[in-house]
C-alpha cells in the first residue's frame, strides 16, 4: 500500500483480537484467541530477569523490541533492511504534509500487544504503568491487549473517514500524554514496529514491509497461544466463550469506556478474571524459560482461529465501517505455519534488493527532472538539510517526503540524464561512492521509477 492510512487499515484488518494470521485460502484474516478458564492456583510470579527483556535492537536503523531475537530465526536478523529514513517519530514529516496531530502523529491505531510481552512490560518500570491502565479499562484478554468490538469499529469508522493520524478519538492509549512518546515502546507489537509513512521502495517496500508484520504478527500469535497452552489451558473452550456470545456482541464491551464488559470477561477469564496481570507475567516466565529454538517450536503449532465470531462481528459492522474492515468472512482458511511465512519472507527480500547489473541502459524517466531545494514550502523547510529535490509531471511518482535528496544523490541521479548501464565499477566510482548505501539507492530508483529502462513505457 503506498499510503499510510492504507498501510495501517489494511494491517489492522488483519490484526483484530489478536495479531495478524494468514491462511492459505485467502490472502489476510483476523482470529480470535481463546483459552479455558481451568482452575489453576495461579501466584504472582517473579519474571526471571532476561536480558532481553525491555531492550531494543536495530534492523536497517529502527529500533524493534529485543525479544524479537526470542521468538525469531536467527536469520531474520541477517537481512538487510530499508533505512525508511524519511518515516521519523521524532521529526513527523507527515505533520506538515497530510495534517498529522502533533501529539499522536500516525498513533492513532489501538495496538494489540500478545500476552507474553504484556508481562515482560509489567516487570519494566518504564512500561509497567501504561499496561495497568489497558487492563483497569479493561482494553485486553487473556491473549493481551485486545480492544472491544464498538472501539475497533469507531477506529473502522475514523479511517473510513480520512481521518488517520488526525482523530483524537482514535489515539493509541499508551501514549504518554506529557512528552507524545510510547509508553511501552521496547514491547511494540509487529503493527507499530514495522508501519513506515513513506517507502523508499515505493509499493514493492510497502510489501516487503507487510511480509515481515505478517511473518512476526504470525509469531505473536502462535506465542501467545503456546504460552498459554504450556499454562494448562485448553483453547478449544475459550473459544467456545467467544462463540456464545457472537449473537449478542452488544453484551461484549461497555459503552461508556470503549473496553471489553464485565460480564464478558468474567466469562471467558474465569478464574483468571482480576488477575490478569499475574497471568501475563506467568506467560513471559513461560517464554523465559524455554531453552529451546522458540520459533522451531512454534511453526509445528495449531494456531486457533474463530470464523463464526468474526463472521458475526463483520455483520454487526455498519455499511461504513464493514467496507473499511475489508476482510471476507466467507469460510475458513488454514493458518499458515510461521514457517511458510518466514520463506515467503526470504523470497520478497530477494526481489527488494535485485538490481539489474550490466543489463539494459537506463535514464530518468520521463517528467523527472532534479531541482535545488528552495526551502520555500514547509516540507522543504522540514527536509532543509537536503539541498535537492525531485519534481515529476507525473505526481504518482514522487513522495512529498521522499522527494527531497542531498547533494551526493542528486549528483548521482543526474548521470542518468544520459542513458547508462547500471555497474559496479558506476556505484564504486564518484559522485555514487560519496552516498551512504549506492546499491540501496539504485535499488530505491528503481522502485520509485524514477529511473527506467531505455525504450520502454514500463518501470523496472
Amino acid at each position: 500500500m503506498k499510503n499510510a492510512e492504507g498501510a495501517v487499515s489494511g494491517q489492522r484488518s488483519a490484526v483484530f483480537w489478536g495479531v495478524s494470521i494468514n491462511i492459505k485460502s485467502l490472502q489476510s484474516c483476523v482470529i480470535v484467541c481463546k483459552f479455558s478458564g481451568v482452575v489453576f492456583g495461579l501466584k504472582v510470579l517473579k519474571l526471571m530477569k532476561d536480558k532481553l527483556a525491555g531492550g531494543l535492537i536495530s534492523i536497517g536503523g529502527h529500533q524493534v523490541p529485543a525479544l524479537w531475537q526470542r521468538i525469531l530465526p536467527e536469520d531474520f536478523f541477517y537481512l538487510k533492511f530499508p533505512t525508511e529514513h524519511f518515516s521519523s517519530c521524532q521529526s513527523c514529516p507527515q505533520i506538515e504534509a497530510r495534517g498529522f496531530g502533533a501529539s499522536h502523529k500516525c498513533c492513532t491505531y489501538l495496538p494489540l500487544i500478545p500476552n507474553f510481552m504484556m508481562g515482560y512490560a509489567l516487570e519494566d518500570n518504564r512500561s509497567a504503568s501504561a499496561i495497568r491502565g489497558l487492563i483497569d479499562t479493561r482494553y485486553m484478554t487473556l491473549e493481551g491487549s485486545h480492544i472491544s468490538p464498538i472501539a475497533y469499529r469507531d477506529s473502522l469508522l475514523e479511517n473510513a473517514r480520512g481521518l488517520f493520524g488526525k482523530s483524537e478519538k482514535i489515539r493509541c492509549p499508551l501514549i504518554d500524554e506529557t512528552n507524545g512518546s510510547c509508553g511501552a515502546y521496547a514491547y511494540r507489537n509487529s503493527v507499530c514496529s514495522t508501519f513506515f509513512c513513506d517507502n523508499l521502495h515505493g509499493a514493492q517496500g510497502s510489501h516487503f514491509w507487510e511480509k515481515v508484520q505478517s511473518l512476526v504478527g504470525q509469531v505473536e500469535t502462535a506465542v501467545a497461544q503456546w504460552c498459554m497452552t504450556r499454562l494448562g489451558f485448553d483453547l478449544d473452550r475459550y473459544f467456545i466463550v467467544f462463540e456464545n456470545w457472537s449473537q449478542r456482541i452488544d453484551d461484549t464491551y461497555d459503552a461508556k469506556t470503549g473496553g471489553w464488559s464485565e460480564c464478558f470477561l468474567r466469562e471467558l477469564h474465569q478464574d483468571f478474571y482480576g488477575k490478569e496481570a499475574e497471568f501475563y507475567r506467568a506467560c513471559a516466565k513461560e517464554l523465559s524459560d524455554f531453552s529451546g529454538d522458540v520459533f522451531e517450536e512454534i511453526s509445528c503449532f495449531k494456531i486457533r482461529d474463530n470464523w463464526n465470531y468474526q463472521s458475526s462481528f463483520h455483520s454487526w459492522l455498519c455499511e461504513e465501517s464493514r467496507a473499511e474492515f475489508g476482510a471476507d468472512m466467507q469460510g475458513a482458511g488454514v493458518p499458515v505455519s510461521p514457517r511458510d511465512l518466514w520463506y515467503e519472507l526470504q523470497l520478497n527480500h530477494r526481489e527488494l534488493w535485485s538490481i539489474p547489473f550490466n543489463e539494459a541502459e537506463y535514464r530518468l524517466a520521463p517528467g523527472i527532472t532534479i531541482q535545488k531545494n528552495m526551502r520555500d514550502s514547509a516540507l522543504g523547510e522540514h527536509f532543509s538539510d537536503n539541498a535537492y529535490q525531485v519534481v515529476s509531471s507525473d505526481s504518482a511518482l514522487i513522495d512529498q517526503a521522499s522527494a527531497f535528496i542531498t547533494r551526493q544523490e542528486a549528483a548521482s541521479l543526474k548521470l542518468f540524464e544520459a542513458p547508462r548501464q547500471i555497474t559496479g565499477e558506476l556505484l564504486s566510482a564518484y559522485p555514487f561512492a560519496d552516498c551512504q548505501d549506492p546499491r540501496a539507492l539504485v535499488s530505491f530508483w528503481l522502485r520509485k521509477s524514477w529511473i527506467t529502462p531505455v525504450n520502454s513505457g514500463k518501470s523496472h
